[in-house]
């Protein structure tokens, strides 16, 4: 019994005996069992067949490394996109369009849609957006790169940066 269960735990297989104590003492009270048994058969009897000896070999979990059956490359699993709803090739597209909408839509300002050229030009996609609101410095680094370099405006910068979260909250998975 104590073999199956080792079996069924994955640490023996039917080669290869469990490696316990309790495994080793059940397999000597069985051998101390069958000579006693021998003992008084033999007196009824003739001679006995010899009893055939068995070698056990136990490795390291190190060395079965070697042993196991290669594995099968599995199929790559594709990672989600950080940003809901939008794959990574729409980041500097659709999804720059509908954040720049949901801007307009929340301040009526239009201007915000008037940006979509310049941030679309110099790839500053959602992805840019959503990586600057959840770290300060790098937060601050893109407001300061949207005034100085690229002419947008204080307030509309730090909107921006400052609503993403707001914005991706409202998309549908």
């Amino acid at each position: 019994m104590a073999w199956a269960n080792a079996i069924v735990s994955k640490v023996a297989t039917l080669h290869t005996p469990p490696n316990s104590d309790e495994f080793w003492k059940y397999e000597e009270n069985a051998r101390a069992k069958l000579e006693r048994s021998k003992g008084n058969s033999n007196r009824n009897q003739g001679p006995q067949p010899p009893v055939p000896q068995y070698v056990y070999t136990t490795y390291h979990p190190n060395q079965m490394m070697g042993l196991q059956t290669p594995r099968t490359q599995r199929q790559q699993q594709v990672e989600p996109s950080p940003v809901r709803k939008y794959s990574p090739k729409e980041y500097n597209g659709d999804g720059l369009y509908d954040y720049l909408q949901w801007h307009t839509d929340k301040w009526e300002d239009e201007e915000y849609l008037g940006l979509y050229g310049k941030l679309s030009g110099e790839m500053l996609g959602i992805d840019i957006f959503k990586s600057a609101s959840s770290n300060r410095e790098e937060g601050l680094e893109l407001i300061k790169e949207l005034k100085q370099e690229h002419g947008v405006k204080s307030g509309m910068a730090k909107r921006l940066v400052d609503y993403f979260s707001e914005w991706n909250k409202t998309l549908v998975a």
